[in-house]
């Protein structure tokens, strides 16, 4: 792998990224980087559906490595799913969506950082005209309440290699 002028090993990143245990590969880092981790994980794919009231009009199945998965998830969101309200500035053309992409982001990766893997069920998302829900198969840390998501709190990431995996990349 190059980075710019500095070229490392792939060994070198993922022990660097302390996804290698005794040489081995862990779970996490094939989950990030494999290009087909439902090899690994047979739930490790987002499904994307679009509804009317309790009615799927459309869906889609986002695959491949969480690194990837992530950024193809949002694209497919913001291209697919959701309606931009548009406007013009002067002649300027503005799109404005119904939730920020900065936010949007942060619950995918969210969800894919938290996810309980081990339990086989993909991260959903839910798209309705005024509403979204994304959600995974993982439970809040004990004593947690969805109060304390509101307030000021430490990270307790239920996968931390993965969560270290997202936090540098």
């Amino acid at each position: 792998i190059v980075y710019g002028k500095l070229k490392i090993n792939n060994d070198e990143l993922l022990d660097k990224l302390d996804l290698l245990s005794e040489r081995n590969l862990k779970r996490a880092g094939a989950l990030c980087f494999y290009r087909d981790p439902v090899k690994v994980i047979s739930g490790c794919y987002v499904k994307i559906g679009k509804f009317e009231g309790s009615e799927l009009l459309y869906q889609d199945e986002v695959h491949g490595s969480l690194i990837l998965m992530a950024d193809r998830v949002i694209d497919l969101i913001y291209l697919k799913y959701l309606k931009a309200a548009v406007t013009y500035h002067k002649e300027t053309r503005v799109e404005t969506y119904p939730y920020a992409r900065e936010a949007v982001c942060e619950a995918v990766y969210n969800a894919l950082i938290h996810c309980n893997w081990a339990d086989n069920i993909p991260v959903q998302i839910r798209i309705h005209e005024d509403v979204m829900y994304i959600s995974n198969c993982s439970l809040l840390p004990f004593g947690w309440t969805a109060e304390t998501l509101m307030e000021p709190h430490s990270s307790k990431p239920f996968n931390p290699d993965m969560a270290r995996v997202f936090y540098r990349a």
